[in-house]
């Protein structure tokens, strides 16, 4: 699966949604990322302890 293509698709869908990333199973980004434009409203590090 192109999960880059998948997650602008779901950015496309709401200008309102500034974040759609895919993680796998380890927790490492796969794909996806922050709208183009804007900051990040957690660090790194906050980011990180979501996803784990």
């Amino acid at each position: 699966m192109d999960y880059e293509k998948f997650c602008s698709q779901i950015l496309d869908t709401n200008p309102k949604i500034r974040f759609a990333t895919v993680y796998d199973q380890w927790a490492v980004r796969v794909g996806g990322g922050l709208r183009k434009g804007l900051t990040s409203l957690l660090s790194e590090h906050k980011e990180n302890e979501l996803v784990t």
